[in-house]
């Protein structure tokens, strides 16, 4: 078992099972008032890596990135609330006055 999935083990007991149910395009939906948000483990790939190790020099956190990648333990961080979340198909909301988007696909385990 890969470290990432012990801590997602570990964050969940404290959380209530999920109610599922399947959406009329058969994917699989969780109800957003039992569930906080969605949590996130690291960065996995090398090529992200780099890009935020990138983005941050500018602001001088260029080597924390690398702190956070070669650490004993993943990177735990909060993504979004339940209600800023969406499922496979739906519908994405952005921000009129957003310049800058990146779509990031994820892996949901239930």
């Amino acid at each position: 078992m890969t470290t990432s999935v012990k801590v997602l083990n570990a964050v969940s007991r404290h959380f209530p099972p999920m109610a599922i149910s399947e959406t009329p395009d058969q994917y699989p939906t969780a109800s957003t008032d039992q569930w906080p948000g969605s949590l996130g483990f690291g960065v996995f790939y090398l090529r992200s890596r780099e890009a935020r190790m990138e983005e941050s020099k500018d602001s001088g956190g260029g080597d924390f990135y690398a702190k956070v990648y070669d650490a004993d333990r993943p990177e735990l961080f909060f993504k979004a609330t339940a209600a800023r979340t969406v499922g496979s198909g739906e519908v994405v909301l952005i921000r009129r006055d957003s310049k800058w988007n990146v779509p990031e696909p994820e892996l949901t385990l239930f």
